[in-house]
């Protein structure tokens, strides 16, 4: 008896819910959300490219270390608002900085528009 009753309950639940979903009037398009295509992520245009100038005895070159950055892409495929997240010392730092400051891309898209986006980039240093 408990199953039975339990059953009608559900099913006279799952009714209700459908006649709640559907739509008031006959004029589908005006209840009806666009759809979105997505966020199509920015694309790199160029590289990084940095080096230690040659007779530098400032800091020395950190062995196998990471500098995290973080910045934002604009509509334009520019870097904005470029913070260093994880560093490995001051001349490094804004050695990258300045580097990221030169990378150019391919906007992200959401609906084929260009949108602004947060970019988290590790950059390697070797020797």
């Amino acid at each position: 008896m408990r199953r039975t009753l339990s059953g009608l309950l559900l099913s006279s639940m799952f009714l209700t819910a459908a006649a709640y979903a559907s739509p008031a009037s006959d004029d589908v398009s005006a209840s009806t959300l666009p759809v979105s295509t997505g966020v199509i992520p920015p694309r790199a245009l160029n590289t990084l490219n940095i080096t230690r100038p040659s007779g530098f005895t400032g800091y020395p070159t950190p062995v196998n270390s990471m500098i995290t950055v973080t910045f934002t892409v604009n509509e334009a495929g520019e870097p904005r608002d470029i913070q260093i997240i994880k560093g490995a010392n001051p001349y490094w730092n804004s050695s990258v900085a300045h580097a990221v400051q030169n990378l150019r891309y391919q906007p992200a898209t959401m609906n084929h528009l260009a949108i602004p986006v947060v970019v988290k980039l590790n950059v390697n240093l070797t020797q």
